[in-house]
């Protein structure tokens, strides 16, 4: 049996996965920042408390500078890289935001470094100032225009994975069963029988994938016309089955073996009788018919006239 698809939280978390480079490159762009702000905070406590001078005010200046020239630069570069890589959506989300984050501190270092230390007014005030809003304001605007694009592409991408995990779903379960019940399906993926149904169309459309709505099951032709040589194989060897037996005599549901004992014996060609009295199938004895099966499908084949064999099943023809 095939395993179920994976639920939409799970679907929306897979979405969040990074490459391992990219998760490389941001744990390494938060050790930087990490760093930074920690260095910058232990060099003002040593100026309060060894040298007696402002730190605090000397450290927030310090780090003012070096994030804004040194750091940000450089983890921005390191940010931009990572969300470059195949990386799912969701993550390059996440990298984008940190961007915009990085690129934010950074403009509000530049305008608030004249605020610290007003000795620099009229010199770095200045060089900041056009540095925080000329560099750092649109690249942070942009990070996050780029953030909101694909926070919006995410759940598309959901309901994308969902459907190809549902069509991977029912193929292998027509691929190694032969057959899906609609209503079992639907719960298995979290859908109605009409999305189920709708689901196997797409699939026997967009895949080629030869399958038969036969509600309330879709079936594989595959396994309808194995089912079908075995059931005349079955009553032909033993005259007389019942129709609840059928089922247990070729591995499949009541309800398919029933419509397709019904279809052999509408096949004029086809000594098979059903007796819905008795609930058996019967086959008429004495009288002979030469049995083909259907090169294409393996389906049983009877004559039509002009040397023309059909197949039961796929409705193919072939001379002979």
């Amino acid at each position: 049996m095939t395993a179920a698809p994976q639920g939409w939280v799970r679907r929306t978390l897979a979405e969040f996965q990074p490459s391992v480079v990219a998760a490389l490159l941001l744990a390494l762009a938060l050790a930087i920042v990490g760093l930074e702000l920690g260095a910058t905070s232990l060099l003002s406590l040593l100026l309060e408390f060894a040298a007696k001078r402002d730190g605090a005010g000397m450290g927030i200046a310090l780090h003012n500078l070096s994030y804004s020239l040194l750091v940000a630069p450089v983890v921005s570069g390191l940010l931009v890289i990572a969300a470059a890589l195949p990386s799912r959506i969701g993550f390059r989300m996440v990298l984008l935001l940190a961007l915009a984050a990085v690129l934010a501190l950074g403009g509000t270092s530049c305008a608030t470094m004249p605020l610290v230390d007003p000795s620099t007014e009229g010199t770095w005030d200045t060089a900041l100032s056009v540095l925080g809003a000329v560099l750092y304001g649109p690249a942070t605007l942009a990070a996050l225009a780029l953030a909101l694009g694909a926070a919006l592409t995410v759940p598309s991408r959901v309901r994308a994975a969902g459907i190809a995990q549902a069509e991977e779903w029912l193929v292998g379960q027509l691929t190694e069963v032969g057959w899906a019940r609609l209503d079992d399906a639907a719960r298995a993926l979290d859908r109605t029988d009409e999305e189920v149904r709708d689901l196997a169309l797409h699939l026997a459309v967009a895949r080629y994938l030869p399958l038969r709505l036969q509600s309330p099951y879709v079936v594989h032709r595959d396994a309808t016309a194995r089912g079908m040589a075995q059931l005349v194989a079955v009553v032909e060897t033993h005259g007389r089955v019942l129709l609840s037996d059928l089922g247990e005599h070729v591995k499949a549901p009541v309800e398919l073996t029933s419509r397709w004992i019904d279809e052999l014996a509408s096949d004029p060609a086809l000594p098979l009788t059903v007796d819905r009295e008795q609930g058996a199938v019967l086959w008429r004895v004495g009288e002979h018919i030469d049995m083909s099966w259907c090169p294409r499908c393996g389906g049983p084949e009877h004559r039509v006239g002009g040397g023309v064999l059909r197949c039961a099943s796929c409705d193919g023809e072939r001379a002979v």
